[in-house]
This record gives C-alpha cells, sequence and structure tokens, in this order.
C-alpha cells in the first residue's frame, strides 16, 4: 500500500477572506469557483478543451468570465485526494488534519457560494 500524502488546502474568497473555518465546522473541503457543477468538472475532464467546456457551463450560467488553468488544476487536485490521503489546514492559530471521504459534490445554495 502506498503511504498517505498530504495537501495543504486554503479555502478563501477572492484571496482574502478565509472560509476554511466555515468549511471545517460544516465537516466539508471545497472550492467554489464559477457556476460549473461537479458533474461539469467531470465532463470537462473527458472532453479536449475541458477550459472552455468549464466557461460554456459558467456562461449558460449567466457568469460572463472565463475560467483560468489555475482553477482547473486545483479541482484537478482535488479529484486527486483519495481516502487514505490528509488534508492540512490552518485557521484560529493551529493545524487541522482531516481525511476526505466520499464523492465530489456540488449544490447552487451551497453557503459557502459567493457572487
Amino acid at each position: 500500500m502506498d503511504d498517505p500524502r498530504y495537501w495543504r488546502v486554503r479555502i478563501k474568497h477572492a484571496g482574502d477572506e478565509d472560509i476554511a473555518r466555515d468549511a471545517w465546522e460544516m465537516d466539508e473541503v471545497g472550492i467554489w469557483y464559477g457556476a460549473w457543477t461537479a458533474q461539469d468538472l467531470k465532463a470537462a475532464l473527458k472532453s479536449s478543451a475541458p477550459l472552455e467546456y468549464l466557461t460554456r457551463a459558467n456562461k449558460s450560467r449567466g457568469l460572463s468570465w472565463k475560467v483560468p488553468r489555475g482553477f482547473l488544476c486545483t479541482a484537478t487536485r482535488f479529484i486527486n485526494i483519495e481516502e487514505r490521503d490528509w488534508v492540512v489546514l490552518y485557521f484560529d492559530g493551529a493545524l487541522k488534519l482531516a481525511q476526505v471521504h466520499g464523492d465530489l459534490l456540488s449544490s447552487p445554495r451551497h453557503p459557502l457560494n459567493r457572487d
């Protein structure tokens, strides 16, 4: 069996609003990028042009900006977190460790959605 990996996760909005504690208290870790869904991401990764696919998904839901490559890279890293791996967060002056279980999910009404 392979050794577990450790993933440093920061959960921030617009680079300054740290919502890691909120996600931790909800027993969730996630990414909130645009209006695309978990299903859109899975389909985009199977397409020949994933960034364009996600940008079209955003546009169909009222967002006109292009999805940057960094957003896709981060989303792909989240998909690669396995149950044996550890997620490391830092807030309130302390490191937090957690393991991620379950499917990648999305909700247009998630309380941590912004803009």
